[in-house]
């Protein structure tokens, strides 16, 4: 059993975005999950990318947002949805109105 202190969680923050890794393999025994606390202002939107190594699941706590994803996809997210997201799948986001989401890969 483990328990993380504040002061171990690791904080990110880029343009309109600030992130929260609440358990990483910096922080915890475990190595095969990570879990990120996610905020995202309106207009906010992160660069199209992948996770080589793992699927992401998504849970969005308030707002909504939208997922562009491969071949021009979009997709909505928003309060209460979980969204998952294989390894290797290209994505960016784009938010919509506050959003904050909780990540765990």
């Amino acid at each position: 059993m483990e328990f993380i202190k504040s002061e171990d969680i690791k904080g990110l923050a880029n343009p309109g975005v600030v992130s929260r890794q609440l358990l990483n393999p910096d922080n915890s025994e475990s190595r095969r999950v990570t879990i990120t606390e996610v905020h995202l202002e309106i207009g906010a939107c992160q660069p199209r990318h992948t996770h080589d190594a793992s699927e992401q699941i998504w849970y969005a706590t308030k707002g909504c947002g939208k997922l562009l994803l491969a071949n021009d996809t979009e997709k909505e997210l928003g309060q209460a949805m979980l969204f998952v997201l294989p390894i290797r799948m290209f994505m960016d986001f784009l938010t919509m109105v506050i959003l904050n989401l909780y990540i765990f890969q």
